[in-house]
């Protein structure tokens, strides 16, 4: 039940659109996290379960996403430790997809203190692969757009025109889940 209210709750979005080379794309808020609706550990198995179904979706293309992280408002209590201390050990060895890029947008002061720390703590290729956009949110739809990302694949938290539903996106993927069943 908690991971139902973890994934619903919205931190990590598979968003509807590809970019302009195929890969899937994936957005996420950390400050969305409601830290007493929910455990870090369900946190975890909601961001599985969703980088799951990117992976099925993935399969004609290979394996490879873009990770968007919008990171204006966000703390460092969003994303406990742990949470990102386990997401690293993932990336590392056993996450059904493969981040292409990671793209971290509008970070914040807190967030660019703790960036040289959060990098640090992942491999080479990790680091290599994490592109910062430290412009005004007005300028993010010019900066992805270098990178293949227009803003009809965007959330509109981003000046894009996609409308997150996270509580919809559940019910068309556990009416997809039950289809599949039978």
């Amino acid at each position: 039940r908690d991971d139902l209210v973890a994934i619903e709750e919205g931190v990590l979005f598979l968003l509807p659109l590809v970019d302009l080379s195929g890969r899937l794309l994936l957005f996420i808020e950390p400050h969305r996290r409601q830290a007493d609706r929910y455990s870090s550990e369900s946190l975890l198995r909601a961001i599985w379960y969703i980088l799951e179904v990117a992976a099925e979706k993935t399969t004609d293309i290979g394996n490879d996403c873009v990770l968007i992280g919008f990171d204006k408002t966000s703390t460092i209590f969003d994303f406990p430790r742990a949470v990102y201390d386990r997401f690293i050990e993932f990336e590392k060895t056993c996450l059904p997809v493969r981040f292409a890029a990671v793209h971290s947008c509008c970070p914040n002061v807190t967030m660019n203190l703790m960036r040289p720390v959060m990098l640090a703590l992942t491999d080479m290729r990790a680091r290599a692969r994490t592109i910062v956009h430290d412009v005004a949110k007005s300028a993010i739809l010019d900066a992805l757009i270098s990178y293949g990302i227009t803003n009809e694949m965007l959330p509109t938290e981003l000046g894009g025109t996609v409308v997150l539903n996270q509580r919809e996106w559940m019910a068309n993927q556990r009416a997809t889940e039950m289809e599949e069943l039978y």
